[in-house]
């Protein structure tokens, strides 16, 4: 028995090539398959990838657990049984993570799944973007008076959108994590790709946009657009400024200006309370469930 996979460590250099074989659309909408979720993650989760017919498969420490995801399309069977077979060979259990419900139907379908466990520190929270640009009715009520406090009282604030000065961005982020605390390794890691990003704007080209009072970068916010859907990998500001959080947003969702994007995908909590309570302040309309399935590869044959 082979297994045809090969799995190859993933680094910055890549990211061209992913955007134009494997990222052009994300029927998913995970945002864990974009450039941000990839590349800004590939060192913490020590991630690899292979690919199979076409299919693109990640190999993932998965918190300490190695893990398997692809993008489901229509050769999954082919790619699950590839999968099994790498494991078999290899001696380690069959872990799927970051599998949505539609694709963990299909699983239990075809497959003898062992453990399931839900993620749902890993829910994405996925958001209207129209809702986001106006914050009209009364369950806004609360971000449109942080915004037109704001306004009021720093009368000399401008959006720029493009990329923004890399030592301009650094002296930010410096301001930003000076006074604050990491509390894990999440965020230690989060800090470190957010320098990254910013040092790197020509490789990730994001869309950017810079919140300024006086001159003064206060908040950045930068993402990437895939179909009908707007993914915001980091919303970063001085919250020193009342108010500054739900004009950062708006104005992120406001400088949008392909007709054909509809929602904003938020990203995860990660098991944060504090952030957690903040992504359901804005509303979602739905949260995009991922679980991590063990299927059992004894007995394979080839």
């Amino acid at each position: 028995m082979e297994s045809q996979l090969e799995f190859t460590p993933i680094d910055l250099s890549q990211i061209e090539t992913f955007k134009e074989k494997y990222l052009k659309s994300n029927p998913s909408q995970l945002c864990d398959w974009t450039v941000g979720g990839i590349f800004m993650w590939r060192d913490y989760f020590k991630m690899k990838y292979a690919e199979y017919k076409n299919t693109l498969i990640l190999q993932l420490d998965y918190f300490k657990i190695t893990s398997f995801t692809f993008m489901m399309d229509e050769n999954y069977e082919e790619v699950l049984h590839e999968l099994k077979k790498y494991c078999h060979i290899h001696e380690i259990p069959f872990v799927l993570c970051l599998v949505e419900e539609n694709f963990l139907e299909k699983l239990r379908s075809v497959e003898t799944c062992l453990h399931e466990k839900v993620e749902s520190d890993w829910f994405d929270y996925v958001y209207d973007i129209e809702s986001l640009r106006t914050y009209r009715g009364k369950k806004y009520a609360t971000q449109r008076n942080h915004v037109n406090a704001f306004h009021k009282q720093y009368t000399n604030d401008k959006v720029v959108v493009g990329d923004i000065d890399p030592s301009l961005a650094k002296e930010f982020l410096d301001t930003f994590y000076q006074n604050k605390e990491i509390v894990g390794p999440i965020e230690l890691e989060e800090k470190v790709k957010t320098y990254e990003v910013f040092a790197n704007q020509s490789t990730y080209q994001f869309h950017t946009i810079g919140l300024y009072v006086d001159d003064k970068l206060v908040g950045l916010a930068s993402g990437e657009v895939i179909g009908d859907t707007v993914y915001e990998h980091i919303e970063k500001a001085l919250d020193q400024y009342d108010g500054i959080y739900p004009v950062l947003s708006q104005a992120f969702a406001q400088s949008i200006t392909d007709e054909n994007v509809k929602y904003v995908n938020k990203e995860e909590d990660c098991g944060d309370m504090g952030l957690r309570y903040s992504k359901e302040k804005y509303r979602p309309i739905k949260k995009i469930e991922k679980h991590t399935v063990e299927i059992c590869h004894r007995g394979l044959a080839e």
